[in-house]
């Protein structure tokens, strides 16, 4: 067996329990011990994306690149053949462009501006996080491990709609509930 074979199996050893892609993804690139390079690709807060200034126009590329993403140490990464290169990300990666709800209302699905959808639930939590320059919280839905989506503003007025109000306390909370699962978005 070659050393790339064993490399290759060791790091498949050291991933197989890992519960997803992204999760495998990340681990292998520490194993690898992958020097973090740099490209001139930045990810705006409207959600697109753009090469040396200039906006991609393929969709089909941005999607390419959006499998790769990778976040350590609130840095974003592309993975790609033997490197990992740093990107700029303005705010979040993605931009919650739709809000679904299921027919019984106890499931909100999240559709990002690449037309990823997930519900929201333990796995893809909905919470707080502030913008970068802003005081002002906005729900986030997280993707996958380290990525996550911010709600765009039609789709933030659309969560509020089906968020509880409810008192605890004394103190009055607006909170989400999605598959089975309670979000706190606020406290009145």
């Amino acid at each position: 067996m070659s050393i790339d074979e064993q490399l290759l199996q060791s790091i498949a050893q050291q991933t197989v329990d890992l519960e997803t892609n992204h999760q495998r993804l990340r681990r292998a690139a520490e194993l690898l011990d992958l020097q973090p390079g740099k490209i001139a690709i930045t990810i705006h807060r409207n959600g697109n994306w753009s090469y040396q200034g200039s906006v991609f126009e393929r969709a089909a590329m941005v999607d390419l690149l959006a499998e790769n993403l990778v976040a350590f140490n609130d840095r974003y990464y592309l993975l790609a053949p033997e490197q990992l290169l740093e990107i700029v990300v303005e705010d979040l990666p993605f931009v919650v462009v739709d809000l679904n709800r299921s027919s019984d209302n106890r499931q909100v699905t999240a559709t990002t501006n690449l037309n990823s959808s997930v519900i929201i639930n333990d796995r893809h939590p909905c919470y707080l996080s502030n913008p970068p320059d802003s005081a002002v919280a906005i729900p986030c839905v997280e993707l996958r491990s380290g990525i996550a989506a911010r709600l765009s503003r039609p789709m933030y007025y659309q969560l509020l709609e089906w968020c509880e109000l409810e008192t605890e306390e004394g103190e009055q909370y607006l909170r989400l509930y999605s598959d089975g699962c309670r979000f706190e978005l606020g406290r009145i």
